[in-house]
C-alpha cells in the first residue's frame, strides 16, 4: 500500500511538472490570455496551485468541474505546447 501511495504520488508531482512546463512555454511563445478561456483558467489554476491533484483543481474552479475534465484541458494544452516545440527551431522563437 505504501509503495502504491508513493508511487501515485510521484505521478501527481511527475505531472504537474510536465503541465508547469507546457504551460510557461505557452505563456513566454503566445500568453496565455491566447488560449481559449477553459484552457487559460486551468493554466492559471495549476500555476497557482502546483501541488494540488487534477480532482482537487478542478473543485477550485469557478464553477468546479472534474477531474476528467480538467485532464481533458491539460491534453489540450499539452498538445498546444508540443505544436510549439515542433515549429520552434533555430531562428524561430
Amino acid at each position: 500500500q505504501v509503495n502504491m501511495d508513493r508511487a501515485n504520488v510521484s505521478r501527481s508531482v511527475e505531472s504537474s511538472l510536465r503541465q508547469l512546463e507546457d504551460i510557461k512555454l505557452i505563456d513566454f511563445d503566445i500568453g496565455l490570455h491566447r488560449l481559449p478561456p477553459a484552457l487559460s483558467q486551468v493554466a492559471r489554476a495549476r500555476m497557482a496551485h502546483q501541488a494540488l491533484t487534477m480532482e482537487e483543481l478542478g473543485q477550485v474552479l469557478d464553477p468546479p468541474i472534474s477531474k476528467s475534465a480538467v485532464n481533458h484541458r491539460f491534453r489540450r494544452i499539452a498538445r498546444i505546447a508540443a505544436k510549439l516545440r515542433d515549429n520552434s527551431g533555430p531562428g524561430k522563437l
